[in-house]
């Protein structure tokens, strides 16, 4: 076991940077170098559990900031600045707008400009083909049906007032009985036969990424 006067301490703890060696102890022998001796203890102490407190952690990264000079002081601006494009970011994702389908498949996707990509499945879930487009964009359930039949188009862009909208299967339009800004319920024409699905509304235009079919 060591011990050290006063003085001596003093020059050590000016030294040292880490714990206090195992094993080692100082005697102060004034007030002020009882102070000294206190702060390097609870310095070391805050050392060892460091690791498990994260304002501790921030607390000793800002320090070795400033002591390592205007190198890392720039390093910190641009983590800061990095920090702060990530959370723009994220804002935008809530601006995506979900549609899905009465069975909770994800129908369609709606970002902040108004881009659409609409999904198409089969009866039994596959994934048949995706549509892309700006304003407008739906699919389609269910996917064959003969004249006179309902078919229910999920999707974004569309106009709450029926007369607005206009749904054709391969040419021919189709009556509208409901009306929603992400949901139309139209019925199969008479006269519709196996073809492509296509929609205008006052947002725009969009085409289905597969055929409905018309025994």
């Amino acid at each position: 076991m060591h011990f050290c006067s006063a003085t001596h301490t003093s020059r050590v703890f000016d030294r040292l940077t880490g714990p206090l060696p195992l094993g080692m102890t100082c005697r102060p022998a004034s007030s002020s170098s009882v102070a000294r001796f206190e702060v390097r203890i609870q310095s070391s102490v805050e050392e060892d559990l460091g690791v498990q407190s994260a304002s501790y952690l921030f607390g000793c990264f800002f320090r070795k900031a400033v002591e390592l000079g205007r190198a890392t002081r720039l390093s910190l601006a641009l983590l800061c600045a990095l920090g702060l494009i990530l959370a723009a970011t994220s804002v935008s994702y809530a601006q995506v707008t979900y549609v899905y389908d009465f069975n909770g498949r994800l129908n369609a996707v709606v970002d902040g400009s108004n881009n659409v990509a609409a999904y198409q499945y089969d009866a039994v879930g596959n994934l048949l083909g995706i549509s892309r487009g700006v304003g407008v964009g739906f699919s389609f359930v269910p996917i064959h049906g003969a004249s006179g039949s309902k078919v229910t188009l999920f999707g974004s862009g569309f106009s709450t007032t029926a007369s607005q909208d206009t749904v054709k299967f391969n040419g021919v339009i189709a009556s509208i009985t409901v009306a929603d800004p992400l949901k139309l319920i139209v019925t199969v024409p008479s006269g519709a036969s196996t073809g492509f699905v296509s929609v205008t509304t006052p947002s725009g235009s969009s085409t289905s990424a597969v055929q409905f079919s018309v025994p």
